[in-house]
């Protein structure tokens, strides 16, 4: 309620403004009206109250990101507002590096502080579960999940080494003090998207001497790489078997055995309907009130949970936005933070997509959504942005 509570209140403000055009209108008014009547007209259907659960985590971030758009009116402003963002986000970042080690070192009194007395109990008097590996706390730092705090390790890791106005000294530093946390979360996807971004750096420094179009190939050429490798190894049982005998068994069975075993499973499920349109909304998942879900099914990947609620369909529709995304920032002069957004696309798509699902996560979502938006409606090429180009300068607020 808070979040569309702020999106009208800017929409008031855009207008009160009278910097208003029909582009601006049609973007921040009038697309997410069509969303939302199309979305509620093409699941008459599924039960309401699962549809309006769903909304509130597919829909509803969208519209604090629209908000933000919609009382933003130059260049300079986003690009202020950006690295405000980039510091709260670092600052939120550095925080839970603390946590975590705190977490990691002082397990015990962390346990008791919380009144808890073992490791993967169900809540109790703290409302969280703690998971554990090898009988080692998974950190959460500040969240409720190791996943969430890995998360954040990773959007971390790469603003630091893709904002250039942080200095070198500090930047390794920060790199550091991020690479370590990530590892001591115990999460393998954070970790292994810190190592693909690394991979990447290293390729880009040694052959982008030529220019912009050899760095925009290379980057765009190792997504599709890395996106087919992750969809046949999370898709398909290859990969375990050739661990499963080895001393990284249990890593991969809960790492891979797991994930392939349950994408399997709501594939099969979803075919047995409509394998284009998926499950219905809400059908799977943990979305809606509590028990109201006897049968449904978990999905903790972003593959998955579409491929449930939007079918196929809605699959191709994503991966086609977000391949789309990469090679306009690519191509795109002087986007804002077009490095940074490259970088959290690629990691989504390539390695989180078939894993666990960013957009899921308060707050990460709206660090997500955000600073993909500024490179997209930004641009430093121009006096204006592209939001500004959509606005008729009548007057000043």
């Amino acid at each position: 309620m808070i979040v569309i509570f702020y999106y009208l209140l800017s929409i008031f403000y855009m207008i009160c403004c009278r910097k208003v055009s029909y582009k601006k209108l049609f973007i921040v008014i009038f697309s997410p009206a069509f969303v939302f009547v199309f979305y509620v007209a093409t699941t008459l259907n599924d039960p309401l109250i699962l549809v309006f659960y769903q909304m509130k985590s597919d829909l509803v971030p969208l519209l604090f990101v629209l908000g933000v758009v919609a009382i933003i009116n130059s260049y300079a402003e986003a690009e202020e507002l950006y690295y405000k963002l980039i510091k709260i986000i670092l600052i939120v970042g550095c925080i839970n590096v603390v946590l975590i080690v705190i977490q990691k070192i002082f397990t015990e009194w962390f346990m008791i502080f919380l009144q808890i007395d073992d490791f993967n109990n169900s809540s109790r008097d703290s409302g969280l579960r703690l998971d554990n590996v090898n009988d080692s706390l998974r950190a959460m730092g500040s969240f409720t999940s190791f996943i969430a705090s890995g998360t954040l390790m990773v959007l971390c890791f790469i603003i630091v080494n893709e904002v250039k106005k942080i200095k070198l000294k500090t930047r390794l530093i920060l790199s550091a003090m991020f690479l370590s946390a990530a590892i001591a979360t115990t999460y393998k996807t954070a970790i292994i998207g810190i190592s693909i971004y690394l991979i990447l750096k290293v390729v880009l420094g040694v052959f982008t001497k030529g220019g912009g179009t050899i760095r925009n190939t290379i980057v765009i050429a190792y997504t599709v790489i890395v996106f087919t490798v992750s969809a046949f190894c999370f898709n398909d049982y290859f990969l375990y078997n050739q661990l499963k005998n080895t001393t990284f068994h249990d890593s991969a069975y809960g790492s891979i055995y797991i994930r392939v075993k349950q994408h399997n499973d709501i594939f099969e499920s979803v075919e047995k309907g409509n394998i284009l349109t998926g499950a219905g909304i809400g059908t799977n998942g943990t979305e809606g009130p509590k028990g109201f879900k006897s049968n449904s099914k978990a999905l903790d990947s972003t593959y998955i949970n579409i491929l449930s609620n939007y079918g196929l369909l809605g699959v191709i529709i994503y991966l086609a936005i977000l391949f789309f995304l990469i090679l306009y920032l690519s191509i795109k002069k002087n986007p804002l933070g077009a490095n940074v957004s490259i970088m959290l696309l690629l990691y989504h798509l390539d390695i989180e997509f078939f894993t666990n699902n960013i957009l899921m996560d308060f707050p990460l979502n709206l660090f997500f959504y955000l600073l993909i938006a500024f490179s997209i409606f930004y641009s430093q090429s121009d006096e204006k942005s592209i939001t500004e180009k959509m606005q008729m300068e009548v007057e000043e607020c």
